[in-house]
C-alpha cells in the first residue's frame, strides 16, 4: 500500500486491521521509530481505496462504523526500521457532549485553567499533540481581527474551529511562539480576521501525562 503523501516510490509497509462499532474518533501515532514513517488510513484493503488520511508521524480522523486498514510504511524507500505504535479511539458522541460543555470566554477577560486527562482534539500545526486540551466558545457580532494568546506551564497549542468536533474547520493554529514573555514552547499566539459567527478555542498540550496551568486571553477589534 502506498499512501499520497509517500515519496515514489515508498519504503516498505506494515499493514493493520481496524474494526469500529460506531462513529468514532480514531487517532494513531508512532513512537520511537528509527525512520519517518508515514500512516495512511483507508476504508479498504487497497491503494486504491478511498484514503481517509495520510500524514507524517501521527494522524487524526472521525469515521463511521466499519472495517479499515492502517499502514505504516516509509517516506520513501530508504526509510526503513523499527517503530512502536500508539492506537486511541473515542466514540464521536463523547465529542459532541465535551463540545456541548465548552465554556464561554468573553474578549477582554483573561482566563485561568488546568489541562488534565485525556486527548480528545488536536490542532493541524501540531498532529503530534497529544496531551489533554479544554475548549472555549465565544461570538463575533461584527468582522473582526481576533487575537489570541496562551501562556502555561506546559507546552501550549491553540487553535480556533468554526465547528467544534470537525477539525476540517479549523481557521487557526499556533504551537510555540516566542517573544510573548514566556518560553516559546510554552506559549501560543495567533491573530485572523473573523466573520460574524459562533467559535471555538481550543488549549492544547502535548504529551498524555501532562498537567499544567495557563492563562488565555482573546481580544476582538472591529474592523
Amino acid at each position: 500500500m502506498k499512501g499520497e503523501c509517500v515519496r515514489n516510490p515508498g519504503g516498505p509497509d506494515k499493514v493493520y486491521r481496524i474494526g469500529l462499532e460506531q462513529k468514532t474518533r480514531l487517532t494513531a501515532d508512532t513512537l520511537n521509530a528509527e525512520f519517518t514513517p508515514v500512516l495512511s488510513l483507508y476504508d479498504g484493503c487497497r491503494h486504491d481505496r478511498g484514503q481517509l488520511a495520510c500524514e507524517t508521524g501521527s494522524f487524526e480522523a472521525i469515521v463511521e462504523k466499519g472495517e479499515y486498514f492502517l499502514a505504516v510504511e516509509g517516506l520513501d524507500r530508504e526509510q526503513f526500521g523499527g517503530f512502536e505504535l500508539s492506537l486511541d479511539s473515542m466514540p464521536f458522541s463523547s465529542i459532541i457532549r465535551e463540545c456541548r460543555r465548552a465554556a464561554v470566554i468573553r474578549p477582554g477577560r483573561e482566563v485561568t485553567g488546568t489541562v488534565e486527562g485525556r486527548d480528545r482534539f488536536r490542532g493541524r500545526c501540531a498532529q503530534t499533540a497529544s496531551g489533554p486540551e479544554n475548549v472555549y466558545r465565544f461570538k463575533v457580532k461584527k468582522r473582526s481581527l481576533a487575537h489570541v494568546s496562551v501562556t502555561g506551564d506546559f507546552d501550549t497549542v491553540a487553535y480556533i474551529r468554526t465547528q467544534c468536533a470537525d477539525a476540517e474547520k479549523e481557521i487557526a493554529c499556533s504551537d510555540d511562539a516566542p517573544g510573548t514573555g514566556a518560553p516559546a514552547a510554552g506559549a501560543s499566539n495567533l491573530k485572523t480576521v473573523l466573520e460574524p459567527g459562533t467559535y471555538y478555542i481550543f488549549v492544547d498540550s502535548y504529551g498524555k501525562e501532562i498537567k499544567g496551568e495557563y492563562r488565555l486571553n482573546l481580544t476582538l477589534d472591529e474592523i
